[in-house]
């Protein structure tokens, strides 16, 4: 059936559909994810590296300024330090610095971080050692620690470039595949449309050329549908329906045939009579011109008859004409006319 085969086209492609889109809201919802960790974790741990470096050059600042005679800036020093101590905390913490390349960076600085930070704090005691040469020692190996946390933050911010950049291509080649697929689907859509329309248009129009057919009294065109469906059902109904319109012509004709040959035999009989009478007459009127006259307009009279009842037995078909008070009457000289070439019926039409 029709109501089927579009079910079979139409399903799988909404289908199809319904399936693209959800894989395509899957793909881009991950995406957006890993966009969001990446602004709240990726970018949150580049800032922890750059406020380490900072916080961790103002205590290394504090100590030079305490080592040329200032003893205030040691507060100030160790809280930096101490501050500096929690972010570094917070950056092994986070997922961005686990990774290999990091390792061999990390361990250095613990190697030399907490002896450095145990010493500043160590600077608080009473008969702590404030003379500028242990000033200047730590201050050095400050320094050494400062180039391995200068290439710590410069790594975090290459692997967050590098995670971003393969999130940004990650989500360039799923929008391309998106696109793709998109594409692909609204083509079948497409295809699938118009697959549709041939199935409902080609039977439509060769419903509409017959029912034209049909409009101009041609009877003996049918239509055949290879399908069988509602269509085929349709055509079925109107090759029965032109059966019948033209077996009933058919059986008018007949009828028509059969009084016009009675008619024909019957005026015929009374023509000849009247013909033969018409002789006579026609004898015994020789030199009375009235009279000639007159049996010249009754033999055309007779002759105008013989025609019509010779029209009348070779009718073809049944041609009403309009007659007064709205009646019809047959149309002789029309219905004994063959039909035009346009409307020639073959022996077998079919549609």
């Amino acid at each position: 059936m029709l109501r089927r085969r579009l079910l079979v086209i139409i399903v799988p492609l909404v289908g199809i559909l319904v399936l693209v889109s959800i894989v395509g809201i899957m793909l881009l919802q991950g995406t957006l994810s890993q966009v969001e960790q990446i602004n709240e974790g990726r970018l949150a741990t580049v800032e922890q590296s750059n406020d380490f470096v900072m916080i961790f050059r103002d205590a290394r600042r504090n100590l030079h300024e305490m080592s040329m005679g200032h003893p205030n800036q040691l507060e100030p020093m160790t809280a930096s330090m101490d501050r500096a101590s929690q972010l570094l905390h917070g950056l092994e913490q986070s997922p961005l610095v686990h990774h290999p390349k990091f390792d061999s960076l990390l361990d250095r600085i613990h190697a030399q971080f907490p002896q450095v930070h145990e010493q500043i704090d160590a600077l608080l005691a009473p008969h702590a050692d404030t003379s500028v040469a242990h000033a200047e020692a730590l201050i050095f190996r400050m320094n050494e620690i400062d180039v391995d946390v200068t290439q710590l933050s410069q790594l975090v911010r290459e692997q967050a470039q590098l995670e971003f950049q393969e999130l940004s291509d990650r989500f360039r080649w799923q929008l391309l595949a998106l696109t793709i697929v998109s594409v692909l689907a609204i083509n079948l859509s497409v295809l699938a449309l118009l697959r549709m329309g041939a199935m409902i248009l080609r039977p439509v129009d060769k419903l509409v050329a017959a029912a034209r057919e049909l409009g101009k009294e041609n009877f003996h065109v049918r239509i055949q549908l290879e399908t069988h469906d509602e269509f085929s059902q349709l055509a079925h109904a109107y090759n029965h329906m032109a059966e019948e319109l033209e077996t009933s012509e058919r059986r008018r004709m007949e009828v028509l045939g059969q009084v016009a040959l009675t008619m024909s035999h019957e005026l015929n009989n009374v023509i000849n009579i009247i013909e033969l009478q018409l002789m006579l007459a026609a004898k015994r009127s020789e030199g009375n011109g009235p009279l000639e006259g007159h049996l010249k307009q009754i033999r055309q009279s007779l002759g105008r008859m013989t025609k019509v009842v010779d029209e009348l037995r070779h009718a073809r078909r049944i041609v009403l004409t309009d007659y007064t008070g709205g009646m019809k009457m047959l149309d002789l000289h029309r219905s004994a006319q063959e039909l035009d070439a346009a409307d020639q019926p073959a022996v077998e039409s079919r549609l």
